[in-house]
């Protein structure tokens, strides 16, 4: 939430920010801010491994685990991305997929498994309309 600007640390606690203050008591507003952050995050390599996710997710098609970081890997890099030492690695592929997934379970747009690993990984219904939210947004397309 930090990262979403909605929280901030203050004194050794965390209070709101001026933007979630607005956000905190309207779930449409809330819904169309956090969708455009999923869509358009800071970092254009984080912007194309969300889209990724997101389409395998609305596909039904998520990856096994063990493809999961070779596949995200491999298209960062067909894409362009690298790390100024080298490539983007299989494991750092699979890290950042693993940190979508896990900001999508907080938001509830997936069913929380208590099998981090597990490959079965539900979309509850109000988390499809979400990541159909966040692909329109990703194509410039109006709600």
């Amino acid at each position: 939430m930090q990262e979403w600007k909605l929280v901030r640390k203050y004194k050794g606690k965390l209070v709101l920010t001026p933007n979630g203050r607005r956000l905190v008591n309207s779930d449409a507003a809330l819904w169309e801010y956090l969708s455009d952050r999923l869509a358009h995050p800071p970092a254009a390599a984080i912007g194309l491994v969300n889209a990724v996710v997101v389409r395998w997710l609305v596909k039904d098609a998520l990856p096994s685990y063990d493809l999961r970081g070779k596949i995200m890997a491999e298209i960062l890099t067909a894409r362009g991305f690298a790390y100024d030492d080298g490539p983007i690695t299989e494991r750092e592929g699979r890290a950042l997929v693993r940190d979508v997934i896990r900001t999508l379970e907080c938001l509830n747009v997936l069913a929380k498994s208590e099998d981090v690993l597990s490959e079965d990984k539900k979309v509850t219904d109000s988390g499809r309309e979400f990541l159909i939210e966040i692909q329109r947004k990703q194509h410039g397309r109006p709600s």
